[in-house]
């Protein structure tokens, strides 16, 4: 293909070592290269002391948000690559994904970096039993979200890109003015617990809420080499249950429940889901604990979900800018997109 215009940023705390040079390198080998390589260093963290000598240093606040949702002011192309920091990227990535973008008319290009469809069975029972990600037939489409912050996921999917609901946000190219006209910059509460859980589904949500078009590329064979780099301090804590539970509560009435525009339907049947998986959440872990003489697990969740009713209610999150834009997202001079799934490109 054609030179392919666009810089890449990656968002590091400076800690992932000989993952972060070989993220820099497979990105150097790429045969569309990027025209910089933008490091969004979190501000209170010294630099890293892997370098290719190539890359551009850019001091920002520390957060999972708060090193994405940015200006981008050293940006002056019209294709971005966000990257976590510790990834191994295949030589035709980005060629893989601009492709899509281009043939699909697309505004995002994430990677399926955790390829659920590929776990053994009985992943795919824990996690359908634990985080309600459930398997689909071949549909044409990649994630699907349910109304109460869960997926679904194509359990066969092609080699090639389809359209999706969500995604993982570890590896993912963007059309850059949807990228600012996006202001994730509102959605930086998140951060303010440390652990910005379910930070890829609030920001691919907002993208497909407010009518742009995401997809994910099954073919792009990306590595992701340490999933735990960003924030492991916060899987090693024993709070962990209430801190997820606090988060996915603020997360479903931000994204799915308290939206302006919902018909009486979609809220009932918003808080039914919301509800059903609570309650299963609920039994599942007082089963675990009658079995484990432990009960301590059961409360952290039954706990975090009352905060985050709380936190909800409170100045700073009712305060916050409607989730859903003022004017839809779409492509200057372009006509609405299209609800159909396109066929899988290669």
């Amino acid at each position: 293909m054609k030179p392919f215009a666009y810089c890449a940023a990656i968002r590091t705390l400076g800690r992932a070592g000989h993952k972060y040079l070989r993220l820099l390198q497979s990105l150097q080998a790429q045969t569309q290269p990027p025209l910089k390589i933008l490091v969004y260093l979190a501000d209170d963290c010294p630099p890293p002391p892997e370098t290719l000598g190539c890359e551009t240093l850019v001091r920002v606040p520390r957060g999972m948000v708060a090193q994405r949702a940015l200006p981008y002011d050293e940006v002056t192309t019209p294709y971005l690559l966000l990257l976590d920091d510790d990834l191994y990227l295949p030589p035709r990535t980005v060629e893989m994904l601009a492709e899509a973008m281009l043939q699909h008319d697309g505004d995002a290009v994430a990677v399926d970096v955790f390829r659920n469809h590929e776990l053994p069975w009985p992943l795919k029972v824990r996690s359908a039993l634990t985080n309600w990600a459930l398997p689909r037939p071949n549909d044409g489409w990649a994630f699907k979200l349910l109304a109460n912050g869960s997926f679904t996921y194509n359990n066969h999917p092609p080699q090639g890109a389809c359209p999706s609901q969500t995604a993982a946000g570890a590896a993912s190219l963007w059309r850059t003015d949807v990228l600012r006209a996006l202001h994730l910059d509102h959605e930086c509460w998140l951060d303010r617990w440390g652990f910005a859980y379910g930070e890829d589904l609030l920001h691919f949500r907002k993208l497909t809420l407010n009518g742009g078009r995401l997809l994910v590329h099954y073919g792009a064979r990306v590595e992701h080499l340490d999933a735990a780099t960003s924030h492991s301090g916060s899987t090693a804590s024993p709070q962990r249950l209430h801190l997820r539970a606090q988060m996915w509560f603020m997360l479903w009435w931000r994204a799915f429940y308290a939206l302006p525009g919902l018909t009486a339907w979609q809220r009932v049947k918003a808080i039914s889901t919301f509800a059903a998986r609570f309650a299963w959440n609920a039994l599942l872990l007082l089963l675990i604990g009658m079995a484990s003489l432990n009960m301590q697990a059961l409360k952290c969740h039954l706990r975090g979900t009352l905060s985050g009713w709380r936190e909800v209610h409170k100045p700073f999150f009712t305060a916050l800018p409607s989730y859903r834009l003022p004017h839809a997202l779409r492509h200057e001079g372009q006509p609405p997109h299209s609800t159909h799934a396109p066929h899988a490109a290669r």
